[in-house]
This record gives C-alpha cells, structure tokens and sequence, in this order.
C-alpha cells in the first residue's frame, strides 16, 4: 500500500471532523474508470467518524464524540 500524502493533508485537522474509519467514495458522474474522477464530485461515506478538537500530541480532547455512518459531499 502506498501512503496518499496529498489526502492526508486534506483530512489533516484538529477541530471539527477530527478523523474517520471505513472509507468509501462514490463518484457521482458513475464512471469509475482510472482518471475520470478529476473534474467530477464524489461523496466519501465513513463507517465511524470523531467530531471535536485533537491537541498537538494527537490526543482527542474532553467533549469529542463519535458518529456512526457519515457522508461528505
């Protein structure tokens, strides 16, 4: 497997959406073919997902919580 670095500093962040398992994409054109993503929007759906502040350690704060089954369009 190879590491995504250009997604992981999309996904990179310490408030708000703070982390997901169980990623999926969906793109919306229906073509999945390789390539025809680039200019389309796509949904991500996750199975669980943290929402609350992560300090620069990486540690989730007091407050954050977890959501199942979520959808980023």
């Amino acid at each position: 497997m190879e590491r995504a670095v250009d997604w992981e500093s999309l996904f990179s962040r310490s408030l708000g959406w703070t982390g997901a398992d169980g990623i999926y994409w969906i793109l919306l054109s229906g073509n999945e073919s390789p390539g025809s993503g680039t200019n389309g929007r796509t949904w991500f759906v996750f199975s669980d997902t943290f929402i609350g502040e992560v300090n620069d350690s990486g540690e989730r704060l007091p407050g954050s919580t977890l959501v199942n089954s979520t959808l980023v369009g």
